[in-house]
């Protein structure tokens, strides 16, 4: 399975104002007429409730508006940039060209031409709403078991190329082995156990109560993402060498 991955941040988010552009992009969002009909009749020339000004900022931090409009936003522009473009990627027979949380956009292309076509287009549909994509948080990788590379541009610069690295919590690698995350979460079980010993110390605490608190707070976070783990009997040995001594310490 190849496929030559950027990894980007929309990161700057630089005028959200009552305009032509929220209502266009409002237009797509399931919501009550009325509230349309009030926005577009506050951005109306005719209602006026003090002098005009020019917005120089956004919706303030801590906003509730700003997740909202900032979702919104983001939709129309995967939405235009997505119009037709065709991935030669497929999973399960879908074909499959990115994954989306909140800002974290993973963009996927068969080839380094697809990945930079795919690119361009989500960056220039993000400048024309008034947003960026930050180059220096992005970064490129190609999950193949071959010495590939990847040369894409991002505003004129070359995202950094990660052999591996850390994304939602989970370590991701260009052989896209589970390797590294299993030693890394391991390594960060084994310090929560440490870090809990005064509990499994106390005397005045049921084995049942500190059994729960290991699942709770040691086995979850080995756990986490294992869902995607793709394991060998060296992994399964690993893991169970991490979770023997911690129920002897229980």
């Amino acid at each position: 399975f190849l496929s030559f991955r950027c990894f980007c941040c929309v990161c700057v988010f630089r005028d959200v104002t009552v305009g032509n552009t929220l209502c266009f992009v409002l237009s797509f969002a399931p919501h009550p007429p009325s509230l349309f009909l009030l926005l577009l009749f506050i951005a109306s020339p005719d209602f006026l409730l003090s002098c005009p000004f020019t917005p120089v900022i956004g919706v303030r931090q801590g906003c509730l508006l700003s997740p909202v409009l900032f979702n919104l936003y983001l939709k129309s522009i995967m939405r235009e940039a997505l119009e037709g473009h065709h991935t030669s990627i497929s999973i399960g027979g879908r074909p499959l060209c990115n994954l989306r949380f909140a800002d974290d956009i993973d963009l996927m292309g068969g080839s380094n031409q697809e990945l930079q076509m795919l690119t361009d287009k989500m960056v220039d549909r993000a400048e024309a709403y008034g947003m960026e994509v930050s180059s220096d948080k992005s970064k490129v990788t190609v999950n193949s078991n071959d010495n590939n590379s990847v040369n894409i541009a991002m505003y004129g610069k070359q995202p950094e190329e990660a052999e591996g690295f850390k994304y939602f919590g989970s370590t991701i690698t260009k052989d896209d082995r589970c390797t590294a995350e299993i030693k890394s979460r391991i390594a960060i079980a084994t310090s929560a156990m440490s870090g809990l010993s005064k509990i499994w110390r106390a005397k005045e605490i049921s084995f049942k109560t500190k059994l729960k608190l290991y699942k709770s707070l040691v086995l979850s976070i080995f756990l986490y993402g294992c869902e995607s783990w793709t394991l060998t009997a060296d992994h399964k040995n690993a893991g169970q060498m991490m979770s023997r001594p911690g129920l002897v310490r229980v």
